[in-house]
């Protein structure tokens, strides 16, 4: 993967991952606040 794509690819993963981790929130509300499944945000968590 080409350097530019992969900061790219990374600052996708770590800004939602960053953004809940401060949130103080449960998954499950930070999760319905920001249309996704909880699933969806465990992969990124322990990808």
């Amino acid at each position: 993967m080409d350097s530019k794509w992969k900061r790219v690819y990374t600052k996708l993963l770590t800004d939602p991952i960053t953004a809940y981790q401060t949130s103080g929130q449960t998954m499950k509300a930070w999760c319905k606040e920001h249309d996704l499944t909880v699933h969806q945000l465990k992969y990124w968590l322990y990808k």
